[in-house]
């Protein structure tokens, strides 16, 4: 493995961090502008965000809540600028410190000037508190159930 890939390889997981952090921390701005300009957020539970400002307007209304862990990120051969990684999440209630929704990312990145963006962000819940699918199913999309373009493959390590 080369420095270079080395290199980008930690961005990639650094940009895992700052994702994390930023929504927890209630940056909701921070966390938009880790997204290339068209990229999609789809969330298996409630459909597609297209583009960076719908992004920012959905993790607006839900920033500072959870917290959000990410375990395992496993990032696929790198190919020029683009990337495929996955990692498993946990999203924690941090009063009762219980855990609200699981589940994987399956994402697809982008090296653009500045650094390493989300492209596609799919992320793929496998549990759901009750509580937390009242949230969910508030918010659902118009795509609600279709998935998104330029699907990421699933992890299959």
């Amino acid at each position: 493995m080369t420095i270079e890939e080395m290199a980008d390889r930690e961005a990639i997981r650094e940009l895992y961090a700052r994702y994390c952090f930023y929504v927890d921390l209630g940056r909701p701005d921070l966390f938009a502008a880790d997204f290339a300009e068209d990229a999609t957020l789809w969330l298996s539970d409630r459909g597609s965000y297209e583009g960076r400002d719908a992004i920012l307007a959905h993790v607006g209304r839900r920033s500072g809540v959870l917290l959000h862990l990410i375990h395992n990120v496993a990032i696929d051969p790198i190919e020029g600028d683009s990337a495929t990684a996955h990692a498993y999440f946990q999203l924690v209630e941090p009063e009762q410190a219980t855990c609200v929704a699981y589940g994987m990312y399956d994402d697809l990145l982008a090296r653009e000037a500045g650094g390493w963006r989300w492209k596609v962000k799919k992320v793929n819940y496998h549990f759901r508190s009750p509580d937390y699918m009242k949230v969910s199913e508030s918010s659902r999309r118009p795509d609600f159930g279709a998935e998104p373009p330029n699907v990421p493959p699933v992890c299959s390590l």
